[in-house]
């Protein structure tokens, strides 16, 4: 098998039909199977059992919610693909992004993770690799503070700024919205750290990679669709103090923190 399409699915039943359906429209010239997992009870294995029953290539997993990384854990293990791909159910693929980031793995040893360039449904460049965070990094970008001269400082070094995006090349790590990482690699790993509800799984697992001495890379020559909203971004100080996932971000931010500085 050469491909695992893993795809964790949290009250995205729509989101998620389209794109089983968008994988499939693809045509891609590799053995793959999709295993879809649900961890919000939101009927979506009655959907794509209605849908997609005689895929052979399909399998669906009903789970409880754990968290984004110990769902994907989960998913992995029924995954038998050379190379997994783990995707937010908000991804919308276009032609020849698959195909191009696994001929890169294929001819790159070193490389155990990419993803392609990530853009808005509008067409609009998304930010999606970055560099390790700081310690006042999470709150710079989830509120306010973040329009100070020391917070824009920090996000520009943080975004990338000073370097050129449309080159291909080793980054700190990637959005976990859509990777295509080897599965001897995520095996090597143990996964993600299932220490983490949300956020930061993504952020950890590529600093384990580059302490393995993999490389995490950016494929902007390739691109796919994220209909992403910043959920935990509440726009002010005030009401950010008040947000429940500004407050999973700084907690999942002190696993981090620490367990760099162990």
């Amino acid at each position: 098998m050469d491909l695992s399409f893993l795809i964790l699915n949290y009250k995205t039943k729509g989101l998620t039909r389209n794109l089983v359906k968008n994988i499939g429209e693809l045509k891609l010239p590799y053995q793959y199977e999709l295993i879809v997992g649900d961890n919000s009870n939101d009927g979506t294995g009655d959907m794509l059992s209605e849908l997609y029953g005689d895929l052979p290539n399909l399998k669906f997993l009903s789970l409880p919610d754990r968290g984004c990384g110990i769902g994907n854990n989960e998913l992995a293990k029924y995954a038998s693909g050379k190379y997994l791909v783990i995707l937010n159910p908000d991804i919308y693929f276009l032609p020849g992004t698959i195909e191009k980031l696994y001929q890169y793995l294929e001819n790159h040893s070193s490389a155990a993770l990419i993803a392609p360039r990530l853009i808005y449904g509008n067409g609009n460049l998304q930010p999606s690799c970055f560099r390790f965070y700081k310690r006042m990094t999470p709150i710079y970008r989830r509120t306010s503070l973040g329009q100070t001269k020391a917070g824009q400082k920090d996000l520009n070094r943080f975004l990338m700024k000073d370097c050129d995006l449309s080159q291909v090349q080793d980054v700190d790590w990637l959005m976990g919205a859509f990777w295509v990482v080897r599965r001897s690699a995520f095996e090597e790993l143990g996964g993600f750290d299932e220490g983490y509800f949300m956020y930061f799984e993504d952020t950890d697992f590529c600093l384990r990679l580059h302490q393995k001495n993999y490389q995490v890379i950016y494929y902007p020559l390739a691109q796919a669709v994220h209909l992403h909203a910043k959920e935990s971004d509440s726009g002010s100080l005030l009401k950010s103090l008040f947000n429940r996932l500004l407050w999973v971000h700084i907690k999942s931010s002190r696993r981090f923190f620490k367990k760099i500085k162990d």
